[in-house]
């Protein structure tokens, strides 16, 4: 399900810019404001809900391939369910009655970290929307030295309504780069580009 969803998303940005219109040219310099949420779903006795802002700075030394840098400020909330027994002794058997009930805890902290990508943009003639491909080094959090974060893929495309100033919105496929985690990471974000 998850790689044709993937595969489905780079289809449809690769025949997107068959239309694509460069917008950026070699020496341009991109600022970008980009926001994100995240939540884990399902049942389960333990929940992480992140909220995400960053800003990218990057700059294209090829018209199709921009290095950007992305300091990130996340503030993370992961709440808990505990099941705690109890028991009891009946003062007519002597014999153990047990209770459970359930403890909910709640933490929230704030973690600054970094991302740095390399981007391919697909550049067509006449047209506003330019599809992009790339890498990504992630790493969300700066304060934990046993975090070495994350690497991935990216794809996105930006929609050029002038003609320095797009909307940008990118899916991002991440896998942990620490030891004994599995699995990865579906990350989305929107957010304004300009190009100066």
């Amino acid at each position: 399900m998850k790689t044709s969803a993937i595969v489905s998303l780079i289809s449809i940005l690769l025949l997107t810019g068959v239309t694509s219109y460069g917008q950026q040219q070699k020496g341009d310099t991109e600022l970008g404001f980009y926001g994100m949420y995240f939540t884990s779903t399902g049942k389960s006795d333990f929940k992480v809900s992140t909220g995400n802002i960053a800003v990218t700075y990057g700059n294209f030394f090829t018209d199709h391939l921009e290095i950007a840098v992305s300091p990130t400020l996340s503030i993370i909330t992961t709440t808990s369910t505990t099941p705690v027994t109890d028991y009891v002794i009946d003062p007519i058997t002597g014999l153990p009655h047990y209770t459970t009930t359930f403890e909910t805890s709640s933490t929230t902290k704030t973690t600054f970290g970094m991302g740095i990508y390399l981007t391919y943009s697909f550049l067509a003639k006449d047209a506003k929307t330019v599809p992009y491909l790339g890498v990504i080094l992630y790493r969300p959090d700066y304060s934990n030295s046993d975090d070495h974060g994350a690497a991935g893929i990216n794809a996105g495309a930006k929609y050029f309504f002038s003609r320095k100033t797009a909307m940008d919105l990118k899916g991002n496929y991440l896998f942990s780069l620490n030891k004994g985690q599995t699995g990865g990471q579906l990350l989305f974000t929107i957010g304004l580009s300009f190009l100066f």
